[in-house]
């Protein structure tokens, strides 16, 4: 337990910084998706 611990201790401020940014990235992500549909599409 020890192992995780101080892995998850390591990694908060990238695992804070991925909550904080995570509804963004789903903007981001979706505009990329639909673009990548129409470019089927076409």
């Amino acid at each position: 337990m020890q192992t995780p611990a101080k892995t998850l201790h390591s990694w908060r401020g990238e695992i804070a910084a991925m909550w904080r940014f995570a509804k963004n990235n789903r903007i981001t992500e979706g505009f990329h998706q639909k673009m990548e549909l129409i470019q089927r599409g076409a």
